[in-house]
């Protein structure tokens, strides 16, 4: 079976239209058919029927589209890796960064890969971090930072980084006065938080429960931005990492106190999709810049972390 078939059926799948499939392919329509036509006599089942906005998956379609999806996806990468080495471009590197470190960390990542691997093609893709791990999973990139996320067995993971957690308020709030405050405290300031089972949300609510003390969110929110509009206005506070603040702690917007006994914290790893087909010596190299980038950024203090790997260890598992 040409594999070619089984991109056209996706094709047609996602645009729900032969009309719309044969211009997006630049295949003539009656061409597109007959191979449709074709694809469906090779399986013995039906693929599609024609509905009134043009054409709707049949059970057996939809069953070949969710199986295909991934494999192909995987099969293009591998093909066109295969094709770079003859135009001397090493491989596709699709990075996934959750916002506040892609900002501080995409562009430091950018710079010193195309210096030291000007043959390396380079996405970047900025989502939350939960977001990113779903699409590893999927293996639509291939390595991210997860913050906040415990990443998935089916990834490659490595626990990188540490960071101690702030309550933020806005500059008139009573946290003004105050440069730490208990965990137990914490019940006294309404909060803004991503609804459970978002981990922040459930690592809060579990050490709580241990405290014998209450949380009270009074906004679930799963947006970042609108949660720093509502602690702005003064209507809520929000346990965040020093980080994605930094800029309306400086401006004055937002104040902060650190959370002690205990301290709240939260992980950075690094995950990597299982089926990433790269070379090896491409990807140590691409390897040790990542790593090293990651490393410089925490030591340098623009990343208010502590960093928890040992490179050494790493890099010996490399060679």
């Amino acid at each position: 079976m040409e594999l070619r078939r089984l991109t056209y059926f996706l094709r047609i799948a996602e645009e729900g239209s032969l009309n719309a499939a044969s211009r997006s392919l630049g295949i003539a329509q009656p061409a597109l058919s007959r191979q449709m036509q074709l694809l469906e006599t090779d399986l013995g089942v039906p693929l599609f029927k024609r509905v009134a906005r043009g054409m709707q998956l049949t059970e057996e379609g939809d069953y070949l589209r969710s199986g295909l999806v991934h494999p192909l996806e995987q099969i293009e990468t591998v093909l066109a890796n295969a094709r770079s080495f003859s135009t001397r471009v090493e491989a596709h590197a699709k990075i996934g960064l959750p916002p506040g470190l892609a900002g501080l960390i995409g562009p430091r990542l950018i710079t010193r890969l195309a210096a030291e691997m000007p043959n390396l093609r380079l996405s970047i893709l900025e989502e939350d971090s939960a977001v990113l791990a779903n699409e590893l999973l999927h293996g639509r990139i291939d390595i991210a930072l997860i913050s906040g996320v415990t990443p998935d067995d089916r990834l490659f993971h490595s626990e990188i980084a540490r960071e101690d957690l702030v309550l933020v308020g806005s500059s008139g709030s009573r946290l003004a006065s105050r440069s730490e405050v208990t965990f137990s405290e914490l019940e006294n300031y309404p909060l803004v938080a991503p609804p459970a089972p978002a981990s922040l949300t459930v690592m809060l609510e579990k050490l709580a429960a241990r405290r014998a003390c209450k949380i009270k969110i009074a906004f679930d929110v799963a947006s970042p931005a609108i949660s720093k509009s509502l602690v702005i206005a003064g209507d809520a506070f929000a346990v965040v990492t020093p980080l994605s603040v930094q800029r309306e702690i400086e401006s004055g917007q937002l104040v902060c106190a650190r959370i002690v006994d205990p301290t709240v914290f939260q992980f950075t790893h690094v995950s990597v999709q299982a089926h990433w087909r790269i070379a090896r010596s491409t990807y140590k190299q691409f390897h040790g810049v990542f790593y090293s980038v990651l490393c410089q950024t925490v030591d340098s203090g623009d990343w208010p972390a502590t960093w928890l790997l040992d490179l050494a260890s790493v890099e010996n598992t490399m060679t």
